[in-house]
């Protein structure tokens, strides 16, 4: 294969038999290029099974020349979260939902281009173990500590969405929606033992949304898309 580089073209033809090749004409140029990666995954010191020790430790992603956004799909076969970011890298407080101490994750790393609407797709998988004690580590520490965290999903959505909340009270929980120009699109109290199965967003349109959630004391707030 030819290097990269630009390069002219003569051409000769056979009617009896090949004539010389004649002056280069003026013609496009042809130029032949590197190939540019499209997908991405971490970076290989941290893609085989690397111990994560710290909350804020930075976990990358192999750059990619012109990409703007970098999805991360962390996922065990039991749950599915998705964190999209400008920068190639994240981090387990942009997970907080994740389960502590040995549990190992898989990942994975899609990028978007500029001319591009959706992101393409996921590269190679990646294994992560978590080996230190995070937030929501056990039902005793729910029980010790004031947890509240919250989570959309799936985050883009086409239909409806759920709220995964993590809490250790049995007070209700506010869930109210704005649109991006401020309005209020839902305002719901629901109890705490059936926020898992409550769906929004069946009548919205499609549009970026952020969602409130409320319950005593603690507030979350979270930034949907619905495609």
């Amino acid at each position: 294969g030819a290097l990269p580089g630009v390069y002219s073209v003569s051409v000769s033809f056979m009617p009896t038999g090949f004539t010389n090749f004649g002056a280069v004409t003026t013609c496009s140029a042809i130029t032949l290029g590197a190939s540019i990666p499209t997908t991405s995954n971490l970076i290989n010191s941290k893609c085989d099974n690397y111990h994560v020790t710290s909350n804020t430790e930075s976990i990358e992603a192999v750059q990619v020349t012109g990409a703007t956004f970098y999805k991360f799909r962390v996922f065990n076969g039991v749950i599915e979260y998705a964190y999209e970011s400008s920068n190639n890298s994240f981090t387990l407080n942009d997970f907080p939902l994740l389960v502590p101490d040995g549990e190992q994750y898989s990942v994975q790393v899609a990028v978007k281009f500029p001319s591009e609407q959706d992101f393409g797709p996921y590269g190679k998988t990646c294994t992560i173990t978590l080996v230190q004690g995070r937030a929501i580590a056990s039902d005793v520490q729910l029980e010790l500590a004031n947890v509240f965290e919250a989570l959309a999903y799936p985050n883009p959505f086409t239909e409806n969405f759920k709220l995964d909340v993590k809490t250790n009270s049995e007070a209700s929980i506010q869930v109210r929606v704005y649109d991006m120009i401020g309005k209020l699109v839902e305002d719901k109290m629901i109890n705490a033992s059936d926020i898992q199965n409550f769906e929004l967003g069946n009548q919205y349109p499609s549009g970026v949304y952020n969602v409130i959630v409320s319950q005593e004391s603690n507030t979350k707030t979270l930034r949907v898309i619905k495609r």
